[in-house]
């Protein structure tokens, strides 16, 4: 599958939920997402801005692998994704594999869908909110954009890890426990 899309940085997501929900959003999904992203030890993955991820988000663990398509004004990854049943044992096999961590992280996020765009806002500890247009096409990602309010000249197609450094990050492990938060955003999105 390939995936297009874009970040908005430092969004106000009551804001957002209020234009969705006026446009007639459907909401997806909401709750606390842990990431474990994989690469072997000379890094040859991320090399080439690709990775191997175990994700669970609810009581769904995924497994996925991205690879960089293009980067440009737009974030297109190629993305083979399934789902996995049991997360630690995912999780060993990439260790038996010679594999190592590079990224443990958690965020919140929020689901929402137009047709055939989403809307993704997340949160990140010590990390403004920021939401993902993801859509098939990028004529769709635009007008997701401009549902909203957005343009493409705000449009950020850069990588979380990219993100992460703007933010002072050095590294790619942090929980909302270590840096102090909470992470009960439930409330947001009921």
């Amino acid at each position: 599958m390939k995936e297009i899309e874009v970040k908005i940085l430092e969004i106000d997501p009551e804001e957002i939920v209020k234009k969705l929900k006026g446009l007639g959003a459907e909401k997806i999904e909401s709750g606390l997402i842990h990431i474990t992203a994989f690469d072997f030890p000379d890094d040859r993955l991320r090399n080439k801005g690709s990775y191997v991820r175990v994700r669970t988000f609810g009581h769904r663990t995924e497994l996925v692998l991205k690879q960089p398509i293009e980067r440009k004004d737009f974030k297109i990854m190629e993305e083979i994704e399934t789902n996995v049943d049991d997360y630690d044992a995912t999780v060993k096999l990439f260790h038996t594999l010679g594999m190592k961590v590079f990224a443990r992280q958690e965020k919140y996020r929020a689901s929402y869908r137009i047709g055939r765009t989403r809307f993704e806002l997340d949160k990140y500890p010590d990390i403004p909110w920021m939401m993902e247009v993801e859509a098939p096409t990028k004529e769709d990602v635009k007008k997701g954009l401009e549902l909203l309010g957005f343009n493409m000249g705000q449009a950020n197609p850069k990588s979380s890890r990219e993100i992460f450094e703007s933010y002072g990050y050095t590294n790619s492990f942090f929980t909302f426990a270590e840096k102090g938060e909470s992470p009960d955003y439930d409330s947001l999105f009921g």
